[in-house]
């Protein structure tokens, strides 16, 4: 007897772990990703990665009935003049925990504002169930971090 391959869930399928609201949000999303024409490939379970020019960016999670868009490269945030973009990324940066499990998800965990809490080895910039405002801006911090790919991919040709 064969083994069965395992079926990796489909990002177009979340609106069955989720809320009709927050399936539409997150489909959003993933519609403008698409149309930036960055990646997305499954991970394992409910979690895909984002690419663009051959590195992962950021990463969309689905669970429990929630869902979130992360990442980790934030060292260009902290170049930004002060913006509203700016305030919103480090709105949504969490502090470090040490342990991966249990701050992937835990949105009441401390916030890390301005601090570096890159080695924890997580996705320290989380944004839960973006929708309305924080929807656009999520866009808007995708379109930033894609651009920054686009100067270091042109800087790298130089």
């Amino acid at each position: 007897m064969s083994e069965q391959k395992k079926v990796k869930p489909k990002i177009d399928d979340v609106g069955q772990h989720l809320t009709p609201d927050r399936a539409a949000a997150m489909l959003n999303l993933i519609d403008f990703i698409r149309a930036n024409k960055i990646g997305i490939q499954n991970g394992s379970g409910l979690a895909w990665s984002l690419r663009y020019k051959g590195k992962q960016f950021g990463s969309l999670h689905v669970h429990d009935g929630t869902w979130r868009f992360a990442h980790r490269d934030l060292d260009k945030y902290y170049e930004m003049d002060e913006c509203d973009l700016k305030s919103f990324a480090f709105e949504h940066i969490y502090a470090n925990c040490g342990i991966i499990k249990s701050c992937q998800w835990n949105e009441e965990y401390p916030k890390a504002g301005y601090m570096n809490p890159t080695n924890c080895g997580c996705w320290p910039l989380r944004i839960f169930n973006p929708d309305g405002e924080a929807l656009e801006l999520t866009k808007q911090l995708i379109e930033f971090r894609k651009n920054h790919i686009i100067e270091e991919w042109q800087a790298s040709k130089s």
